[in-house]
């Protein structure tokens, strides 16, 4: 087990280890992940990357329009939920106001 976890390591630290092409040509099908080990990495022009799961592992995005959909979604995601916190902070400021 150790061995095999060494050597998935050692395929995701390589560009060019394991997996094979999606579809479209945009990232290595089998080497899909939810993070790459490495630290930040930007993959949208690099079809030698393993493709990316966003949340769950049926997200994967393994094309140009769904990793661009994805980058919408997450952005769309933080804006609702800063919105979210601010009607919180409304809500919760008007409530101690009515309570004085």
């Amino acid at each position: 087990n150790h061995e095999h976890h060494q050597h998935t390591y050692a395929n995701a630290l390589a560009d060019d280890g394991g997996g094979s092409p999606s579809p479209a040509g945009f990232c290595k099908e089998g080497m899909a992940m939810t993070m790459y080990m490495t630290g930040f990495s930007f993959s949208l022009f690099n079809p030698n990357k393993g493709c990316l799961d966003l949340f769950f592992p049926n997200f994967t995005l393994d094309s140009t329009f769904k990793f661009l959909l994805g980058m919408v979604a997450v952005t769309c995601l933080g804006i609702s939920v800063e919105g979210v916190a601010s009607l919180k902070r409304r809500y919760i400021s008007g409530f101690k106001k009515r309570r004085r």
